[in-house]
């Protein structure tokens, strides 16, 4: 009976040589989208602490694209009441890359629009 565990030992234990890291089992399109817009969002990024919410879009019928929009209210500016940063990634050669980037803001009243936009707030 003993013998019989001995064999197995040794085939248990290269079975398990056999698995992959973590790091290793990762595909490149593992990063997800999200983890792609808030890399690329800068250092600058919650420098100063805000209320942050983030949306991540991706469809069942366009699996290799995606809309991540990340807003930020509460900032330290008198007259910028949000801001939205909005990413267009796509997969090419495999791995998550942002097609298109833009930022809109939300003034506060008296300040200038009051619904997201280009223009700057006043």
């Amino acid at each position: 009976m003993k013998l019989k565990y001995l064999l197995l030992a040794p085939a248990f234990f290269l079975a398990a040589c056999d698995q992959q890291s973590p790091a290793q089992a990762t595909s490149p399109t593992a990063k997800s989208p999200l983890i792609v817009a808030l890399e690329s969002m800068g250092s600058h990024f919650q420098q100063e602490p805000s209320n942050v919410m983030v949306n991540q879009k991706v469809t069942g019928e366009s699996p290799t694209e995606a809309v991540v929009e990340i807003e930020e209210s509460g900032l330290l500016d008198d007259s910028v009441f949000a801001q939205k940063t909005i990413f267009n990634l796509s997969i090419e050669n495999e791995r998550w890359t942002v097609t298109d980037k833009t930022t809109q803001v939300k003034c506060y009243p008296g300040r200038g629009h009051q619904d997201y936009g280009s223009d700057p707030c006043q």
